[in-house]
């Protein structure tokens, strides 16, 4: 149930405060983030 609730305020931050005119200059880093939780959470 956290997780949840953790996933949808993330989601409606995401939608407010997000410009999301400038995502795919973002994209990159995105991933690297993504990739780095991955691997962390895997160790």
């Amino acid at each position: 149930m956290y997780l949840l609730l953790v996933l949808v305020t993330r989601t409606l931050f995401a939608y407010k405060f997000i410009d999301w005119s400038r995502v795919k200059e973002q994209y990159p880093t995105i991933l690297f983030f993504i990739a780095i939780n991955m691997t962390y959470n895997t160790i």
